[in-house]
């Protein structure tokens, strides 16, 4: 199954676009997802990933066919069916 990822704000230029497409398996997991579009892209992968990459770093809304992921489930959740996944930095000012 093909699904689309996209990159907002700042993470566009680290990703150098602002959306990929990603072949998977239908039993692909989220990180199986944001794994496959961050793919030679050590950067990027830091900037969204812990360093064990087992979680995504606080600052980061990820939604899955527009609903967060802390509602439908986590990184491990399977993906089957969904269509798009949307990765957010979220901006803090003081």
């Amino acid at each position: 199954m093909k699904v689309r990822v996209r990159f907002m704000a700042i993470l566009k230029p680290l990703a150098g676009k602002p959306y990929t497409e990603v072949e998977v398996d239908e039993q692909a997991s989220l990180l199986d997802v944001i794994l496959r579009a961050c793919s030679n892209n050590s950067r990027l992968i830091e900037r969204l990933l812990s360093d064990r990459l087992q979680s995504i770093k606080p600052d980061i809304i990820v939604l899955v066919d527009g609903v967060d992921v802390n509602v439908v489930g986590d990184l491990k959740m399977s993906l089957k069916g969904v269509r798009e996944v949307t990765l957010i930095p979220s901006v803090h000012g003081g």
